[in-house]
């Protein structure tokens, strides 16, 4: 049947033709399969379900096959809306009207990188779309460079001097093949030869050698340095032929537009430019129809775009036709075709598919696009209000008149009219021009009434483009010429096609899982078969699914002896037989229906496999990541570069296997798999003739994969070249050895830093988590049938079952917010090296805290202060700040004297190039990897001098600190003072010290530690305004004089700088014993936890050891002038010299005129005033917050839900160093105090897991949930320390037999967490004693610092206690040093910590005993309470140092006779409530 559609004369401009036997072929196909999978579907169900109720065979294979024929299936009905209604189409472009009334057209072309993408290919390209028959006139070329590379910019002259010679000739003599490079190249030989042969010879060989001229300045001009893409660029559009109609030749117009990039804005890839070029366009030609090309697909036809007006200019089809698609071909494509290059099923089958339906799928270049289409703008109205239109299409009039029909472009206009327009087109293109509008954005009503451009939703911007463009009612058609139109380059390496694919399925997947997946929000605006189309390619990669299952589960269960489908015998046997048969005569059939031959079939499927398992698997775990946060976008043109070996390969029909382990490693896994289940099912046929019936069906299953991966086989096994699979692959085909380095660059070549994710961690650690995730699911079920059971019968006692359950899930809460942390680890290299100058280095304020001179002496304070200021920094860009929240006048007087000290020992660091740059350190000998001097008698008398000099200094702190005076004060008035304020004219030579201690009154709330940091950042912004923090604790001093630079490789980088928060380095410890009995070293947080949230959106700020950026605390927008002055106030308070030192061009006072300094110092008195922050927004929405006592917690949540990020740097030598706690004291008072500022934010509204998923990553707000929360876990161990040995002592059982099998599940999950921990802690460089220490300092806390910290938190929100800050001892004492580095635990704390962990170890000691006698004397008991005896051994293991410090020691660090008597008492309490309530 053919459909004719008629332009305004009686001869059509085209047919379409409906093939009716095609038709019912399908049709009848589609019934008969539908039919055999409703069979299929009706004996797995049945099976599934004998087997669950039977349990004769294992019951999840059969289940797992299941899920992938149900993927399967689901993906093949949405494909057979292709096959409901394909047609083709025929055109008469003779009968188009004359040149003077066809439309214009523009040509759109875009290349990103000239090193993927060779100028040399993309100049043809635009050649031969300047070569094209229409009116030059009426023909635009734009080439969009988003390199923005002046490669690029040149050649393009150099194309369009050539072009001036190549479209006459072409024009001249007919010439079919209208791209140089293919014409000169023979590639095409079906160009008539010319009448006069002489003319035509001479004129052709003038044109070859201006071709190889033009090549060779092309090629000359790409190997340049140049040849660079660059991220960092202005906008550029130059118009190459400006006066085309004075010209003897008429040529189209020629432009070259490079749309502005920054860093610090989205660029939104391909859609980007291509909106960009909307733009510039429609002010320099403003054509009806454009014409979109990749750069190596050139024109081969050059009557293509008479035939794309054939439909476009058809009154019945144009009003609601928005593109004619054209298929892509290529030039290089083989005969053999072994990677499926020429897309044969998309452009022979689907497109014509679609056609038949309401048009194919914009396919991202080879269309013709009418531009109305993109824009949905009813022009013909004059009311539309401007406004609504700026707020659409942005801020430029002439942009938004040129949108009306009546409007002229400004090219044949007069010059200044042309210059203006072309000046406007920069602006246009600006990276700036589309904030605030809707370009790329279809989710408002605006834009559903005035317009949509190209998609910014999904880097596959041509499939989210024309979803949009078909649910607007608009149509497409589909065209294939006799003559291909348009040729490119397809991939020639296995490499390409398989980074292709997963970067499709990404962006395809992307779109599927989103709000405009093609089944929601397609089905009630595009017929259903449509909407069924666009499913199909949103979601075919989840086939990958299906695959990895049918690959894997039927050759597992034939190596287990497991059937999973019907025997030969059974009925159903033939039905499954059916589907497959049938599936592939209809692939067959098809293919030959389109002309290919039956190789193609086998190229086809071993494609599909080949992607399914890599690239689709990859690609949806990257469209997952991203909608998780995880994982942002990106974009990576296609190699054009021609390499001679692959090509060789690729003529030959050979696979070539340089590529990525990544993909290998899957592909060679799963054929050798199935190798081996074939082998070992032919051999049971063989020898065991009984099994034929059985196991037909999966070795047959085997041999077909190991058929489609013949040549996966034949590269680890036979071949020997250049292009086989390396040995190291096959060797590890099971395992990924590889680490990634991803490089974040800064503004030149080379990198300031380097990001690592180990791959092989990365695995195991996901590995870990899925095991240890079905193990607790099914431990889980156990428990809940358990305690229905024992609900219902009431044989034993159901609450300590329920207690039991109670601490599982709270434990599991807790594990899996924990995993969080292990989902992407990532560690950092940095380059300070290559650091810009001194000059242009970023000033830096650091903030030392300090509160009681008798708990933080005063010489350990002013240690921290000097090495600070002997930072290897310039003087003039360092300020150091020390707060004395105690107002105490010894510390100030302790300042004044460390000043003096500073101006020898500043100069001694920097001339000998000292790297312990804390003098305390330096001369006790804590670090002994400082270089010998080379005059070593000038150091050696250099250094006897300073060391003196130091000890005279300490000696003079030591007694003022002794002095009475040392008494912390907390009713005081401000002091600030500047301790270097001698104005000179020579530069700084130490830097800036200032002490401040901020008023303090009974009757105001100080805010601990951030109301003192909040009364430093404002001082600060007026004496020196730096942009940068370091926060340090005042025992915190630094070690490594390099840290500034090393931080500044992160915040001076151009592409992290604008949302990067802060630079966080790890607490590290002198004092830290060998044996670390205290888990001092908070290993666990600073070697896994910050290392985990890296790889997310950066670590939490740790209180100190951070370089942080001012402006992520203020949150203001800096540059705006017209920010209302009372609402500044309002916020920052009713200083007007701190609202100027907000914004950037101020000048701190510190260096202008004493008059001018000394009002500037007097301000900082009132801005640390206690009065101050009344009625301000500091400490809720500015500056550190006030809302929990773990200030640098809620600060971080805050700063990182307004979307900045952080990243942790671990550099070898520890950049600074602290003193850690050394006794059970102070750890159980410092983890109470912890607990209760974490856990009153985990009860609040800012509960990470209310308040951060909306604002933050899933991942991240579950690292925050974890932190905030796993306090918590003091429910599940005092039920686990106290209810299985109170059951136990009661003869209840409750865990399940050793010869049950659930008991496997949890004798798995026990040995799996500790295995982890233990792997963890031996990749961090740990001792396996660490563990040991983990794990008992883990209990201690949780029975004593959760639990009262929690109940803490509790009673503050219920308004019965307010909060409290006690800073941690630094004193120190001989005797608890002594013990510390015994490895000896000292007792000597407060009974409140000692009596529940004496009372619960002595119970489970004596739950043990009894246990153990139970199971001596009554054997048959072994396997009811062996779990329950062991858990109390592992408590009373655990709490052996108790035990010890309870009946063995006698020194004085043991656990006093008195507090022993307490936990008799108490234990005897347990025993006896604890009796009531198991058995009840």
């Amino acid at each position: 049947m053919a459909l004719q559609m008629m332009n305004s004369s009686s001869h059509p401009l085209h047919l379409c033709h409906l093939k009716k036997s095609n038709l019912i072929i399908n049709r009848l196909y589609i019934l008969f399969h539908s039919i055999a999978l409703i069979l299929l579907f009706s004996f797995r169900i049945s099976s599934i379900l004998t087997l669950f109720h039977s349990k004769n065979q294992p019951f999840i294979p059969h289940l797992l096959i299941f899920i992938s024929e149900l993927t399967l299936s689901f993906i093949w009905i949405l494909s057979q809306s292709f096959l409901w209604r394909p047609v083709t189409r025929t055109v008469f472009p003779e009968r188009l009207p004359g040149d003077d009334q066809l439309p214009p057209i523009d040509v759109f072309i875009c290349t990103a990188d000239p090193r993927a993408e060779p100028p040399l290919g993309v100049m043809n390209t635009v050649i031969s779309a300047m070569a094209l028959n229409y009116p030059a006139e009426k023909l635009s070329v734009y080439l969009s460079d988003d390199g923005g590379c002046p490669v690029t910019l040149e050649a393009m002259r150099e194309a369009l001097k050539f072009a001036k010679m190549w479209v006459p000739f072409c024009n001249k003599y007919g010439v079919k093949t209208i791209c140089p490079e293919a014409y000169f190249s023979g590639r095409e030989v079906d160009d008539e030869v010319m009448v006069d042969s002489y003319e035509f010879g001479a004129e052709q060989h003038r044109i070859k050698e201006e071709y190889e001229s033009f090549a060779r300045k092309v090629t000359k001009i790409s190997e340049s340095e140049t040849c660079i893409s660059n991220k960092d660029h202005s906008a550029v559009v130059e118009v190459m032929v400006e006066e085309r109609t004075h010209d003897q030749v008429k040529m189209p117009l020629l432009v070259y537009v490079s749309r502005e990039k920054r860093t610090s804005h989205p660029h939104h890839f391909k859609a980007g430019a291509l909106n960009a070029l909307l733009r510039v366009s429609n002010l320099l030609s403003n054509s009806p129809y454009i014409l979109g090309l990749d750069c190596d697909m050139y024109c081969n036809d050059k009557n293509s775009a008479r035939q794309a007006m054939c439909f476009h200019l058809d009154p019945n089809l144009s009003p609601s036709l928005a593109f004619v698609q054209f298929p892509q071909t290529f030039h290089n494509a083989s005969k053999h075709d072994i990677y499926e290059s020429t897309l044969r099923c998309t452009f022979k089958t689907l497109w014509r598919g679609m056609d038949g339906i309401k048009g194919p799928c914009l396919s991202g270049t080879c269309y013709y696009l009418k531009r109305e289409a993109l824009y949905e703008l009813p022009v013909m109205q004059q009311d539309i209000n401007l406004k609504e239109l700026k707020q659409c299409f942005g801020t430029s009039n002439e942009f938004i008149r040129s949108l009306y029909k009546k409007y002229n472009a400004k090219l044949d206009g007069e010059k200044d009219l042309f210059d203006e327009s072309l000046q406007e087109t920069k602006h246009l293109a600006s990276c700036e021009y589309e904030d605030g509008t809707k370009w790329g954005n279809e989710a408002s009503l605006l834009i559903q009434m005035f317009g949509f451009f190209f998609g910014y939703f999904s880097v596959a911007e041509d499939f989210f483009t024309s979803i949009i463009i078909h649910c607007r009612h608009w149509f497409s058609v589909y065209h294939i010429p006799s003559r291909p139109s348009f040729m490119g380059s397809c991939t020639t390496n296995l490499n390409d096609l398989l980074i292709q694919g997963t970067r499709w399925s990404a962006g395809l997947v992307e779109v599927g899982l989103s709000r405009f997946c093609p089944l929601i929000y397609g089905a009630s605006r595009m017929p259903i078969l449509q909407s069924f189309c666009y499913a199909w390619l949103a979601l075919f990669p989840t086939c990958f699914i299906s695959l990895w299952i049918l690959a894997t589960i039927p050759s597992l269960s034939l190596l287990n002896e497991i059937t999973v489908y019907p025997k030969v015998t059974n009925p159903f046997f033939l039905v499954f037989l059916y589907v497959f048969v049938l599936s592939n005569l209809q692939h067959i059939r098809e293919i030959h229906s389109t002309g290919a031959s039956l190789h193609e079939w086998k190229h086809e499927q071993r494609v599909w496999m080949m992607k399914a398992i890599t690239s689709h698997l990859y690609g949806s775990t990257h469209a997952i990541m991203e909608k998780l946060g995880v994982k942002e976008a990106n974009f990576l043109p296609t190699n054009k570069v021609i390499n001679e070996d692959e090509v060789k390969l690729h003529q030959m029909g050979i696979y070539n296997f340089q590529t990525s382990r990544m993909f290998l490693v899957p592909l060679c896994s799963l054929v050798t798999l199935n190798v081996l289940a074939f082998v070992v099912g032919i051999f049971r046929m063989v020898f065991h003739k009984e099994f034929i019936d059985e196991i037909f069906t999966q070795t047959f299953l085997s041999f077909y994969i190991v058929l489609m991966g013949y040549p996966v086989l034949e590269g680890m096994m036979l071949r020997k070249d250049k292009g086989r699979i390396a040995p190291t692959v096959t060797k590890h085909r099971g395992r990924v050895w590889t680490s990634m380095g991803l490089r974040i660059m800064n503004s030149g070549s080379h990198p300031l830093h380097l990001c690592h994710l180990k791959k092989s961690t990365l695995i195991i650690n996901r590995l870990y988590i899925l095991f240890h995730s079905i193990a607790l699911i099914l431990l889980f079920s156990f428990r809940i049938s358990s305690i229905l059971t024992l609900f219902h019968s009431k044989n034993q006692p159901f609450i300590p079952h329920l207690l039991i359950f109670i601490s599982e899930l709270t434990l599991s809460f807790i594990w899996i917010h924990s995993q969080s942390f292990l989902w992407r680890p990532v560690t950092r290299t940095v380059f300070p090296e290559r650091l810009p100058g001194d000059d242009q280095l970023s000033p830096i304020d650091v903030f030392i805290c300090t509160a009681d001179p008798r708990a933080e002496p005063p010489l350990g304070v002013m240690n921290t202060v000097i090495s600070a200021m002997a930072l290897n920094y310039p003087a003039e860009k360092l300020s150091v700040y020390l707060s004395d929240d105690g107002g105490c006048p010894v510390t100030l007087e302790a300042m004044r004297e460390a000043l003096k000290f500073a101006k020898m020992w500043v100069p001694f660091c920097n001339k000998y190039g000292v790297k312990t740059i804390c003098p305390e350190a330096y001369f006790t000998g804590r670090e002994v990897d400082d270089e010998v001097m080379v005059d070593s008698l000038e150091f050696g008398a250099e250094q006897r001098r300073i060391k003196e000099e130091y000890e005279s200094f300490a000696h003079k702190v030591t007694k003022i600190s002794e002095s009475e005076s040392c008494i912390s004060n907390k009713d005081h008035s401000p002091v600030v003072e500047v301790m270097v304020d001698e104005s000179t004219n020579d530069e700084r030579k130490i830097p800036l010290l200032v002490y401040v201690s901020r008023e303090k009154r009974p009757s105001h709330p100080h805010h601990f530690k951030a109301g003192a940091l909040n009364a430093l950042l404002r001082v600060s912004n007026l004496l020196s305004n730096s942009p940068y923090i370091l926060g340090l604790d005042c025992d915190m001093y630094c070690n490594d004089k390099n840290s500034a630079r090393q931080a500044m490789c992160f915040h001076l980088d151009p592409n992290l700088s604008p949302s990067l928060a802060f630079v966080q380095f790890p607490q590290t410890f002198h004092n830290i014993s060998k044996h670390d009995i205290y888990e001092s070293t908070l290993r666990c947080l600073f070697t896994t936890l910050w290392c985990g949230m890296d790889g997310i959106k950066g670590p939490c700020l740790s209180g100190t050891c951070y370089y942080l950026k001012r402006e992520a605390l203020y949150e203001l927008p800096l540059i705006r002038e017209d920010i209302n002055l009372k609402e500044l106030k309002q916020c920052f308070g009713s200083s007007n010299e701190f609202i100027r030192s907000l914004y950037k061009k101020y000048n701190a006072k510190l260096d202008g005129e004493k008059d001018l300094f000394d009002e500037s110092l007097q301000e900082t008195k009132h801005l640390a005033s206690c009065e101050y922050e009344d009625g301000t927004k500091w400490g809720n929405e500015v500056g550190f917050r006030y809302f929990s006592v773990t200030e640098d917690f809620i600060t971080s949540i805050t700063i990182h839900c307004k979307h900045w990020f952080s990243v942790y740097y671990m550099p070898s030598r520890p950049s600074f160093m602290g003193s850690c706690t050394t006794n059970l004291n102070d750890l159980l008072i410092q983890g109470t105090r912890w607990t209760a500022g974490l856990m009153e934010v985990g009860l609040s509204r800012f509960c990470p897991l209310i308040y951060g998923p909306s604002r933050m990553p899933i991942l991240q707000s579950f690292c925050y949930a974890w932190l905030a929360l796993y306090p918590i876990g003091f429910i599940s161990l005092w039920i686990l320390a106290t209810i299985p040995p109170l059951s136990l002592l009661n003869d209840i059982t409750v865990y399940p037999k050793v010869t049950n099998p659930f008991f496997l599940v949890f004798l798995y999950v026990f040995v799996l967490s500790n295995l982890q921990h233990m792997r963890e802690i031996h990749s961090t460089g740990a001792s396996l004693l660490t563990w040991k220490h983990e794990q008992r300092v883990w209990m201690m806390k949780a029975i004593t610092s959760y639990l009262y910290g929690s109940t803490h938190a509790v009673m503050e929100k219920l308004g019965v206690k307010e909060a409290n800050f006690l800073p941690t001892n630094k004193v120190i004492n001989e005797d608890e040093v002594k013990l510390h580095q015994m490895g000896i635990y000292n007792f000597q704390t407060s009974s409140m910590f000692l009596v529940p962990l004496c009372s619960l170890v002595t119970l489970n000691l004596l739950g043990f005993v009894v246990g153990i006698i139970r199971m001596v004397f009554h054997k048959e008991c072994i396997d009811e309470i062996l779990v329950q005896t062991f858990l109390a051994f592992y408590v009373a293991l655990m709490g052996y140092p108790v035990l010890e410090g309870m009946m063995l020691r006698k020194d004085k660090g043991r656990i006093t006779p008195t507090v022993s008597c307490y936990s008799l008492i108490f234990s005897v309490f347990i025993l006896s409530f604890g009796k009531l309530l198991v058995t009840y």
